[in-house]
């Protein structure tokens, strides 16, 4: 049995024993995006108010690492969990949830030290609540916070941070 394979059923057989851990996993991949996204907005804001340079490099961060996980999944054309053979709903490797919270946390952290510790555990919790509840292996979520902390620290030596 393959690793991720193993870290997966173990979450399964975690989930099914505390089902409130469960919904709270859910909970928390559902919301996550429009959290952080709304997070990272008042970053920009904050990087334009106090004029602390490097707006493109902020404001491109998600878009290139939205870009590069999106093609990455139609090149891999891994299934999530539980996907039947032919089933098409949706490609999983890598997972852009990660990705893009890494990402965030990275560049927030160059903005302020605060903004980017308190990302960096949205994004952990992120990462780990996509492998609970069953929507990515834990490969797809490494190879996402891999993916985004690498294009979180290009975006910083493009800005200069």
């Amino acid at each position: 049995m393959r690793t991720d394979e193993l870290i997966l059923s173990a979450a399964r057989e975690w989930a099914g024993a505390h089902p409130r851990g469960r919904r709270a996993a859910d909970m928390i991949g559902e919301f996550s995006a429009p959290v952080i996204s709304a997070a990272y907005s008042f970053v920009c804001a904050y990087v334009i108010w106090f004029d602390t340079g490097g707006v493109v490099g902020y404001l491109a961060a998600p878009l290139i690492c939205y870009t590069l996980c999106f093609a990455l999944r139609r090149i891999v054309g891994r299934k999530r969990p539980g996907d039947p053979p032919g089933g098409k709903r949706g490609a999983s490797f890598p997972s852009n949830h990660a990705a893009m919270s890494a990402t965030v946390a990275v560049v927030m952290g160059a903005a302020h030290p605060v903004f980017g510790i308190v990302m960096g555990i949205a994004s952990a919790l992120t990462g780990v609540s996509r492998v609970l509840a069953g929507k990515h292996w834990p490969g797809d979520v490494a190879a996402g916070w891999i993916i985004g902390v690498g294009i979180g620290v290009a975006a910083l030596a493009f800005i200069g941070g």
